[in-house]
C-alpha cells in the first residue's frame, strides 16, 4: 500500500492537484479512516473539507493541503469501519461563511438532522461573490463537463459556462479562465447566474458536503429534507456536488 507522504514528496496535493492517480489513493485512504466520498481522483471541494476536518481534529494548520504533516496523519490513521468523529451540529467548511446562514435556516437545516438522526453536518458552501462564483463553476466544470453544469444553470449560467469552454478550447490557462468567468458573471449581474449569489435577507442558499451525511442515513437525510416545507429548493448529488439548499427568509 502507498503512504501518502511518498505522494507528498515532490509537492502537496490540494484543489485542482493534475496527479489524479495520487489523489485517487489519498481518497481511498481517506475513505479507510471512516469518511464518505467518491474516489474519484478529483480534489474538489468534498475532499477539501474533509481534509480540513482531520487537520483541525489533529491540531494543524486547517488550509485543506496535504504537505508532510497531514500526510503523516492520514497514514498513521487506524482504519475503521464506521464514520470518523464529528461534531455535533452544523460546521462549516472554509468555502462556507456562517455569517452568510440565519438563525431561521439553521433551524431549518437541525430539524431535516433530527429527523434524519444526523448528527453533524458540513456546511461547505455559502454566498459567494463573482470570483467565488466563477471558481467553483470552473471546478465543477473540470469535474462533470460542460453538459452535466448546463443543467444546473438557466441561461446566463449556461453563458458563464460556454465562456469556460472557449477559454479552455483557447488554451487559457485555470487563472485566465476564471478571470474571464468572472468578468461575465460581473456583466450579467451575479443574481442571474446562481441564487448563491442572491439577497441573504431575503433567501439563503448553501450546500452541505456529500462526505458529512453517514451512508446509512443518506435515505433518511433525503427524505427529511424532501419533506421540510420550510425548503423552498433543493438538488441532490450528483445533478449538484452537495446538497444544495434554498431557504427563504422570514419578512417582516
Amino acid at each position: 500500500m502507498t503512504n501518502i507522504i511518498e505522494l507528498v514528496r515532490g509537492g502537496p496535493l490540494q484543489r485542482g492537484s493534475k496527479d489524479h492517480d495520487a489523489v485517487r489513493v489519498l481518497q481511498e485512504a481517506l475513505k479507510r479512516m471512516g469518511f464518505t466520498l467518491v474516489a474519484d481522483g478529483y480534489f474538489g471541494g468534498e475532499t477539501e473539507t474533509i481534509i480540513e476536518a482531520v487537520q483541525k481534529d489533529h491540531g494543524l494548520k486547517v488550509d485543506g493541503i496535504v504537505g508532510s504533516a497531514t500526510a503523516a496523519i492520514i497514514d498513521g490513521a487506524p482504519s475503521q469501519s464506521g464514520p470518523a468523529p464529528v461534531q455535533p451540529g452544523p460546521t462549516f467548511g472554509s468555502g462556507a461563511k456562517k455569517s452568510d446562514v440565519s438563525a431561521h435556516s439553521l433551524t431549518v437545516l437541525k430539524d431535516v438532522m433530527a429527523k434524519a438522526g444526523v448528527a453533524s453536518v458540513v456546511i461547505s458552501s455559502t454566498a459567494r461573490d463573482p470570483f467565488n462564483q466563477a471558481r467553483v463553476m470552473f471546478d465543477n466544470i473540470m469535474k462533470t463537463g460542460v453538459a452535466a453544469q448546463k443543467e444546473l444553470y438557466a441561461d446566463a449560467g449556461d453563458a458563464v459556462i460556454d465562456v469556460c469552454a472557449a477559454a479552455q478550447k483557447a488554451g487559457k490557462t485555470p487563472a485566465e479562465t476564471i478571470k474571464l468567468m468572472e468578468a461575465k458573471i460581473i456583466a450579467l449581474g451575479p443574481e442571474k447566474v446562481s441564487h448563491h449569489a442572491a439577497d441573504l435577507t431575503k433567501l439563503n442558499v448553501f450546500d452541505v458536503a456529500p462526505s458529512s451525511i453517514p451512508s446509512a442515513k443518506k435515505t433518511d437525510w433525503e427524505a427529511a429534507i424532501k419533506a421540510n416545507k420550510g425548503i423552498a429548493k433543493f438538488i441532490f448529488p450528483p445533478l449538484d456536488p452537495g446538497y444544495h439548499f434554498e431557504i427563504k427568509q422570514p419578512q417582516s
